[in-house]
């Protein structure tokens, strides 16, 4: 519309008429895009007008502003409701969009969650799994699991202990097997930059000239892998919608107020109406007809946005709050409940975030694959994985269950899912199949 890019999907059907068409459009808007497309509006007819907000200057102190908290919006601060997210921890967020999240169960993703928080400016993680699990209160073993899954994440050396322990994460990378030369890396590095190579060929049983090579590659190895994430100019995402809980649930608010009203010119509908030119009273019913479209478009938006996101709120409200996990649920999930189109809440969606008290979200984020269904109730993938490796932790050693038999469990417990499906999650886990598990 008027050279905004909207990237509407090509699945709409020829009968639309173009009303229908920029309806459409404008939903699929986020709430920066609407903004443009109502400015261009503006300016191409003279009985439309965007009326300014008062708060944009508000907006602007506030930015300008170092002394202003950049994390969450407080509910009782008007002004800092209507402000952006800053979204500037880069690494966090490039290492949290690596994490295949539906393949861990309830209590893993919330250990990895708390050791992604607990990452040092430089990516590393000083202390040792035990006292992880202590400080914690999950098991050695679950936060050593968990220790796997970012250290195996990009950049290479991620999660490290130190500096050697980062060098060594980044040669194993590489396909170092050596477990003696990855030892000397991790545990006399600093022997082997003073280039003491026969105290770290006693030290860790490899000869002086395996130790003098070792540097060599070490040399070419990055001892800070995290730079490119660190002192990053902050980014800002204007969320569409504010989300807030209080004692009767939740708010739902639209983060459109910042850009103005939207409404009709008294001055030139005023004009209008006084002239006795036939042809600029033809032009004036032809753009005030247009311009009551595009406001009924934008409250037609607001509304259809609000209940979209209202429903998604009320599912997800244990994830939002802290206290749980997402839940199952799709844009199909949310179209039946509120008897509306797929497609309209695919458009309703796309590119839109939602701010709450817990971070600034994807509102497709909130939206997770449903793994199988247990009599009328859907069931989510780490509720099967979580199943699934309860069975196989329980299961005779001796006479361990295939995945036919855990297929077949799991349908007479009501969950309807594939002997293929569970092939896939059993590997996904890293879980053997029958033979390899067989202990004679």
């Amino acid at each position: 519309m008027n050279g905004v890019e909207i990237g509407l999907c090509a699945d709409l059907h020829v009968g639309l008429n173009q009303q229908q068409v920029q309806s459409l459009q404008m939903l699929v808007l986020s709430t920066t895009e609407l903004e443009a497309m109502l400015r261009e509006e503006e300016m191409d007819n003279p009985f439309f007008e965007l009326r300014e907000s008062s708060v944009i200057e508000q907006q602007a102190a506030w930015l300008d502003s170092s002394r202003r908290p950049r994390t969450t919006l407080a509910a009782e601060d008007e002004t800092l409701r209507q402000l952006a997210a800053p979204e500037d921890d880069a690494l966090r967020n490039h290492l949290w969009a690596q994490i295949d999240w539906d393949a861990h169960t309830p209590d893993e993703q919330r250990l990895l969650q708390i050791l992604l928080e607990c990452l040092d400016e430089q990516g590393m993680l000083t202390d040792s799994a035990q006292e992880l699990a202590k400080s914690t209160g999950y098991a050695v073993h679950m936060v050593e699991r968990a220790l796997e899954v970012l250290r195996g994440l990009e950049p290479a050396g991620v999660a490290a202990e130190s500096v050697g322990h980062c060098l060594m994460l980044q040669l194993a990378r590489q396909g170092e097997q050596d477990r003696a030369k990855l030892d000397a890396v991790r545990n006399c590095l600093e022997d082997l930059a003073r280039g003491r190579f026969g105290v770290v060929a006693q030290k860790c049983g490899l000869q002086p000239a395996q130790a003098r090579d070792l540097l060599r590659r070490v040399k070419l190895l990055d001892p800070n892998p995290t730079a490119a994430f660190q002192n990053q100019q902050s980014r800002y995402i204007l969320p569409d919608v504010i989300a807030e809980q209080n004692e009767d649930g939740w708010t739902i608010e639209i983060n459109d107020k910042w850009m103005g009203s939207v409404g009709l010119s008294d001055y030139y509908c005023r004009m209008a109406h006084q002239s006795d030119d036939p042809q600029l009273r033809e032009y004036a019913v032809k753009k005030i007809a247009h311009a009551k479209f595009v406001i009924s478009c934008v409250e037609k938006r607001r509304s259809t946005l609000e209940r979209v996101v209202r429903c998604i709120v009320q599912k997800q409200e244990g994830y939002l709050t802290g206290q749980g996990t997402l839940q199952p649920f799709s844009i199909r999930d949310i179209a039946h409940q509120l008897d509306m189109h797929e497609s309209t809440v695919g458009r309703a969606i796309r590119g839109k975030y939602l701010q709450c008290r817990r971070g600034c979200f994807a509102l497709s984020r909130l939206l997770t694959a449903v793994a199988g269904e247990s009599g009328s109730k859907t069931v989510g993938k780490a509720e099967v994985l979580e199943r699934m490796r309860h069975m196989i932790q329980q299961e005779d050693k001796k006479n361990p269950m295939s995945d036919e038999t855990i297929c077949a469990v799991l349908t007479a417990q009501g969950v309807r899912i594939s002997r293929r499906t569970v092939a896939k999650y059993r590997e996904m886990m890293g879980i053997a199949g029958m033979f390899q598990r067989r202990v004679v």
